[in-house]
């Protein structure tokens, strides 16, 4: 499962697979329980690659974060909870994002970042995160993207020439009109 295809969904608890979209909302599926959901025009969706935490030097992406989570599991160390202390989230958090900012980062927005974390850690391909579709792991390191395909230039419509209206509604057709022949 890529991380483009999770979102959080405002008066909803948990994380949410986009099933499908419709008109007036979308078709979720809770990650954890599996039950299918239909959202409506109240809810707000966010889509998890779109969030990022705040940072002294400017924005860390959400992915980036879950990748550097996912590397501190994996050494064996212990991550907190939603359910542990402020000093146990804020010290779990500085070892993945050491300038964060202290000021516009909340407690609740830690908790629910750890909470996310652990409801998608099993089914997420940490691969992918933070790819393009088709990107090679050396341009994402690099940050170099490949050149986009040169479009065809767009093709020019001549517009028709106006025709004024004469007296008694009557139209008059231009001089240089291509009629009759």
């Amino acid at each position: 499962m890529k991380l483009t295809d999770i979102v959080a969904v405002s008066g909803m608890p948990g994380v949410h697979k986009v099933i499908s979209r419709h008109k007036t909302g979308l078709v979720l599926e809770n990650v954890q329980t599996k039950k299918r959901t239909s959202t409506g025009l109240r809810h707000r969706a966010s889509n998890l690659n779109d969030i990022s935490i705040f940072t002294e030097e400017g924005d860390l992406p959400l992915w980036e974060v879950f990748k550097r989570l996912k590397k501190k599991e994996d050494a064996n160390e212990e991550l907190p909870t939603h359910k542990s202390s402020k000093a146990e989230l804020e010290s779990g958090l500085e070892a993945v994002a050491k300038t964060y900012d202290r000021e516009r980062v909340y407690i609740s927005d830690m908790k629910k970042m750890f909470q996310w974390y652990h409801m998608v850690k099993a089914e997420l391909d940490f691969d992918s995160l933070g790819k393009e579709d088709g990107e090679t792991e050396e341009e994402v390191a690099t940050g170099e993207k490949k050149a986009a395909k040169k479009t065809a230039p767009k093709k020019t419509v001549k517009k028709a020439p106006k025709v004024s209206k004469g007296a008694g509604g009557a139209s008059k057709v231009p001089k240089n009109s291509n009629r009759g022949k």
